[in-house]
């Protein structure tokens, strides 16, 4: 059907179960988000399906609650996994029994670049305080006291000089990737033209 179809092409997980806790529809996405091996027949239970204890007691909870859900799971298997989950019921208005609908997406990819977004920040923060806070420091000590040497100005001020490289060569390191990355974008573009 149609209806199959769209299902079958879409990257989120969607998964059908009924009051019973067992399986009326599952797609593809939903397979493998759940590492389900191969499908499943129609009304199997949910238990000999789902392998993963996390996942199957989420759907036991949200099938007693009976209310709409939506929120992040993490599992921990061979690798910590990270769903988006959102859930709610579908009931029958002719009968007490109810199915739920569980769409989940697998959002460990933005997890991990966002993880590592933040320990990245951390680390230039760091990295860039450093040397600024000796910038700064000996910068302060130069204009508050006149009555300094020369010769301990000249040492404060190769200090000062040494710590502005750093931080030149910190920088210059934090934008090469970026330079690469635009140089490897303008190469492709370059070569997309000449094949045009």
């Amino acid at each position: 059907s149609v209806q199959d179809a769209i299902f079958s092409s879409m990257s989120e997980g969607i998964l059908v179960v009924t009051s019973n806790l067992n399986i009326k529809y599952l797609n593809t996405s939903a397979q493998k988000i759940l590492g389900i091996s191969k499908p499943p027949s129609t009304n199997q239970s949910a238990q000999g399906v789902i392998r993963n204890a996390e996942i199957l007691n989420f759907i036991k909870k949200i099938n007693d609650i009976k209310t709409e859900w939506q929120g992040e799971l993490e599992l921990f298997d061979s690798e910590v996994k990270s769903l988006h989950i959102h859930a709610r019921p579908l009931k029958d208005s002719n009968s007490e029994a109810h199915d739920f609908i569980f769409v989940f997406s697998d959002v460990s990819q933005v997890k991990r670049l966002e993880n590592a977004r933040r320990d990245f920040v951390a680390n230039v923060s760091h990295e860039l305080r450093t040397p600024l806070t000796s910038i700064l420091g000996y910068a302060e000590t130069l204009i508050q006291h006149n009555d300094l040497s020369i010769d301990k100005r000249k040492q404060f001020l190769n200090i000062i000089h040494n710590h502005a490289y750093r931080l030149g060569m910190l920088i210059d390191d934090l934008l090469n990737p970026f330079k690469s990355w635009k140089a490897d974008r303008n190469k492709w573009r370059g070569s997309k033209h000449d094949a045009t």
